[in-house]
């Protein structure tokens, strides 16, 4: 007859076992079903112990257990950086967005904060939380604003800090950067959007197309010039993603460029590429950032398993002779956790 234990140093009652007594002979071993329960365990890895005692005998031994838990979500934001000009005294400044992406699995909850470091509380977003999930077509956007009302001429640095539980490379940050032109200055031509998020299954058709839109307040009309290249992955942004490459804009007369990125064999993954719009009379640039994330094919989000119970993920198998060593483990499937 034997008697057995759970051990965990950390993490609280995440170990537990089928039975804490039973018998066993030489030809008829006795066998205990570890369960695993990570639901409340946040990432890393824990180490625990099964302790089997013979009550003949007196003697011991220990079954060494490990788990690793990870968090299933990854976040991926659009953009790494958003740039703002405004003129003092002048008109609001156009907003900006960025997207917030689950490319991992299940759901994932997430915060954002925006702050500054010099010209005071210029800087604002909406929303400041919301939910991604894993496999979506339509990833939540978040709007960022700047108010230069009051503001003197000149060079302004802020961030947004996106953070969430659900996922280990938790926070991400996006840096703002806003300039303010003096009285009077005419502001650079405005891009919107100047982030664009594509979003299609492995093996699939390609993504519809989406828009740019290019104006200008300054008083004479100037040409613009076009280009799209990838940073990541080869051929699914050039210039042919582009109509038109080349075109002349005015005050009066804003322009708008399509963007069709085209998914060829591209395997799933995160690929990144960038639009140029380039001002030859100012000899001047701005840049669209473009990501293109394609899923497995047919990979539908993943339910999110964290508040569940880990099945039986062992079976410890104890004979009555207890010297030596008395007691064998089948090899051990961790659980991971998934978060979001």
């Amino acid at each position: 007859t034997a008697q057995a234990t759970t051990i965990t140093p950390s993490g609280g009652s995440w170990l537990s076992i089928s039975q804490t007594s039973g018998t066993a002979t030489p030809g008829t071993p006795g066998t205990l079903l570890i369960n695993v329960n990570n639901a409340a365990l946040p990432s890393g890895t824990y180490s625990g112990a099964i302790r089997v005692s013979s009550a003949s005998t007196g003697e011991s031994a220990t079954v060494s257990v490990t788990l690793q838990v990870t968090l299933a979500g990854r976040m991926l934001l659009s953009q790494r950086g958003l740039s703002f000009t405004g003129v003092a005294g002048g008109n609001a400044v156009p907003g900006q967005n960025f997207g917030v992406l689950n490319v991992g699995r299940g759901v994932m909850n997430w915060t954002a904060q925006a702050s500054t470091f010099t010209g005071g509380s210029w800087l604002s977003i909406a929303p400041a939380s919301g939910t991604s999930t894993a496999g979506s077509f339509t990833p939540p956007l978040v709007d960022v604003n700047v108010n230069t009302a009051g503001m003197a001429a000149g060079q302004y640095a802020g961030q947004i800090v996106v953070s969430t539980a659900d996922a280990n490379n938790s926070p991400q940050i996006i840096t703002v950067a806003l300039t303010v032109l003096p009285v009077g200055s005419v502001p650079p031509p405005i891009v919107r959007p100047t982030g664009l998020i594509f979003i299609r299954q492995a093996g699939g058709s390609s993504p519809s197309s989406q828009t740019v839109r290019i104006q200008t307040a300054a008083p004479s009309a100037q040409t613009v010039a076009a280009n799209a290249f990838p940073a990541t992955g080869t051929g699914w942004l050039t210039s042919e993603s582009l109509l038109p490459t080349a075109f002349t804009i005015s005050s009066t007369d804003p322009k708008t460029v399509v963007v069709q990125p085209n998914i060829n064999n591209l395997p799933p993954g995160e690929y990144f590429g960038v639009l140029t719009l380039a001002f030859p009379r100012d000899n001047s640039s701005q840049t669209v950032n473009v990501l293109f994330v394609v899923t497995p094919a047919g990979g539908a989000a993943v339910a999110n398993d964290r508040a569940k119970t880990c099945n039986p993920s062992a079976a410890l198998t104890v004979v009555s002779a207890m010297s030596g060593m008395a007691a064998r483990r089948r090899p051990t499937r961790s659980r991971k956790r998934s978060a979001s």
